[in-house]
């Protein structure tokens, strides 16, 4: 099976708005952000990194997808997505869009902030999503998450 690499990251977490020198999300006042590149959603491996095929030579790249396909991808991941937390219901992803201009395929995940909010005291918050027969578990410990005495979400 071949080895994938992909970068989650809390993307409405102030000190990551910052250091991206961007304006915030406009819909991370309402939303927790999550991003995830850098996996071969919809059009095979990234660039440079080809799968191998059980004969030794590389798998060439699949086709690019079509807009309906890539909207059915995108609506899967909504289904399969969510912040879990020790203890309370899970905050199921609200929308799932693309980062537009990157590199390789850039997914956002809004989960609403509405309701029962992350807080410091939850420890502990797991980004799960499934792609395909892929499933992604990430987990944030919140005391790691603090950024001028708050948690920054």
């Amino acid at each position: 099976m071949p080895e994938l690499k992909a970068t989650v990251r809390w993307e409405s977490a102030a000190p990551v708005v910052e250091a991206l020198k961007q304006q915030p999300n406009p819909e991370a006042a309402e939303n927790y952000v999550i991003s995830v590149g850098g996996l071969p959603l919809f059009g095979g491996p990234p660039p440079g990194r080809g799968l191998e095929t059980p004969g030794g030579g590389e798998r060439p790249n699949r086709p690019t997808p079509t807009a309906e396909q890539r909207k059915a991808t995108i609506g899967s991941l909504k289904q399969s997505s969510a912040l879990q937390r020790k203890g309370k219901d899970p905050i199921a992803a609200g929308r799932v869009g693309e980062l537009e201009g990157s590199e390789t395929p850039t997914l956002l995940f809004y989960f609403p902030r509405t309701g029962d909010p992350i807080v410091l005291t939850d420890r502990e918050v797991t980004f799960v999503t499934q792609i395909g027969p892929l499933h992604l578990k990430v987990k944030f410990a919140l005391k790691d998450m603090r950024y001028h005495g708050q948690v920054s979400l």
